[in-house]
């Protein structure tokens, strides 16, 4: 084993396995799933020698062969230790083989495909779902259980709806629905009533949405279509700052917006395409009201750039000794 693991460590970081996408994003995981799986076979293969070593290997299997054997009766019903075994292998084995898939599309394959927003996560789903489905049908014919009596399970399936399972249908229906329509993805930010986050994961009945204070937060499907939905994401990444401006009366207005465009097309992360405009948005009680639009493509740093341009507006405007004044009151007293 610890030549295993040496190759395995060694094999992840050579080509051609060290050129996989998967291997690369994610060595530690990989690393970690071969050697479980060598890990296993090293074990079967040490119980394997050691009793045919001190020759108890056919008992074993004797012993093994009759506990599998074994049947639980109840009525008509019959269903043996190996039945049960052999269904929570295959059940086991679908779930594995179904994440398995999927890890390698979204890791491997798709990276090297041009494919539209979503599709990815739509198609790794859909395959998820069926294999998952057509496993726990095979794992029911291995009990023998008769498939045409399905239907029977399916109208009891349909009175348990009308007794209280319609908002897990509905969070179903509605998850199938996202799926297709791709108007929601992994990695979007989106505001959905008072949760405003980032998109972590996307389920069969709900999604989970991390706040941009760190917290998860689990929104049922059903919301995400009946509720409304901003996804600042959508169609692009553009976000559009705003700053507001307050400067005395008397300042020249044509050097106020000479000065403020000037600090907006300078900062790097602003979009020269659309343009930054100034807008003098009021004549205040105590100051003349500005406001700096510009837009950048960097939705994760918006509120970096912000605070970025809010200081150099102030710099600006202190260096060009124009006033920022407070706001100001006029008190009048009456004698009596």
């Amino acid at each position: 084993m610890w030549v295993a693991d040496g190759l395995v460590a060694v094999g992840l970081r050579l080509p051609p396995l060290a050129n996989l996408a998967m291997a690369r994003r994610h060595r530690a995981l990989v690393e970690r799933r071969l050697l479980a799986v060598l890990h296993l076979i090293a074990i079967g293969g040490w119980v394997a020698l050691t009793l045919r070593y001190f020759g108890l290997r056919a008992p074993a299997i004797d012993l093994a062969r009759a506990a599998v054997s074994a049947e639980f009766r109840r009525g008509s019903l019959s269903v043996s230790v190996g039945d049960i075994l052999v269904f929570a292998l295959t059940l086991g084995g679908t779930f594995v083989v179904a994440r398995l898939l999927r890890f390698v599309l979204e890791e491997e394959v798709y990276l090297r495909l041009a494919t539209g927003r979503g599709f990815p996560h739509a198609v790794s789903g859909l395959l998820y779902y069926v294999l998952v489905f057509t496993g726990f049908l095979v794992a029911l014919a291995t009990l023998g259980v008769d498939l045409t009596k399905i239907t029977i399970l399916a109208g009891a399936f349909g009175v348990g709806i009308g007794f209280g399972l319609q908002n897990v249908v509905n969070n179903i229906v509605s998850g199938l629905i996202l799926l297709f329509e791709r108007r929601i993805d992994v990695g979007d930010a989106v505001q959905i009533g008072d949760v405003a986050g980032r998109v972590q994961h996307m389920g069969m009945r709900a999604c989970t949405v991390r706040t941009w204070e760190g917290a998860e937060v689990i929104v049922p499907n059903a919301s995400l279509t009946s509720e409304k939905v901003t996804n600042w994401t959508l169609s692009d990444r553009l976000r559009r700052v705003d700053i507001s401006v307050a400067v005395a009366y008397g300042t020249a207005l044509e050097n106020v917006v000479e000065i403020l465009l000037g600090v907006a097309r300078a900062h790097k992360q602003v979009l020269l395409e659309p343009a930054p405009t100034v807008l003098m948005r009021a004549i205040g009680e105590s100051a003349l009201q500005f406001e700096v639009r510009v837009w950048t493509d960097q939705f994760d740093t918006w509120l970096r750039t912000q605070s970025e341009l809010t200081m150099a507006v102030h710099d600006a405007l202190r260096d060009a000794r124009i006033e920022m004044p407070l706001p100001q009151r006029e008190v009048w007293l009456r004698s009596s």
